[in-house]
C-alpha cells in the first residue's frame, strides 16, 4: 500500500515518514557485497578517536589517509599500531585490511617510525 504524497508550499512532494525502515538488499551472485568492518584510529595530535567502516579490500594506507583527512595533516613515515595485548605493529601499509587479519572494532594508534633501525 502506497502512502499518499503531501505537497509542500515549495512544490516538493514528500511521502509521510515511515516508522519502520526495511532496506531491501538483493545480492548479486556475480558481485557479492564486500565485507566492511568498523575500525577506529586515535590521532597522534590530540588523542581523539575517530571510527569509520572500511572495506576489507582497502589497504592499511586508507586508514592512515582517513586519519590525515580528519586531522588536516600528513602522517608520512607513520605506522599503525594496535595497542591491545599483544601489541601489533603494521609497517606494510600496502597490505589489505583482510590480509592483515584485522577484526571488527580494532583501534589503531599512529606512531612515528624510525626507518633507520
Amino acid at each position: 500500500k502506497m502512502s499518499p504524497l503531501s505537497k509542500h508550499d515549495d512544490g516538493i512532494y514528500n511521502r509521510p515518514k515511515s516508522t519502520t525502515k526495511r532496506p531491501v538488499v538483493i545480492p548479486s551472485p556475480d558481485n557479492p557485497p564486500a565485507k566492511e568492518i568498523l575500525l577506529a584510529v586515535k590521532l597522534p595530535t590530540d588523542g581523539t578517536r575517530h571510527q569509520k567502516y572500511f572495506n576489507i579490500n582497502e589497504t592499511l594506507q586508507s586508514i592512515v589517509e582517513f586519519a590525515e583527512q580528519i586531522a588536516g595533516l600528513r602522517f608520512n613515515g607513520y605506522i599503525l599500531v594496535v595497542a591491545s595485548a599483544p601489541k601489533t605493529v603494521f609497517v606494510d601499509l600496502e597490505d589489505t585490511i583482510e590480509n592483515a587479519g584485522l577484526e571488527d572494532k580494532t583501534v589503531f594508534h599512529l606512531e612515528e617510525y624510525d626507518w633507520d633501525d
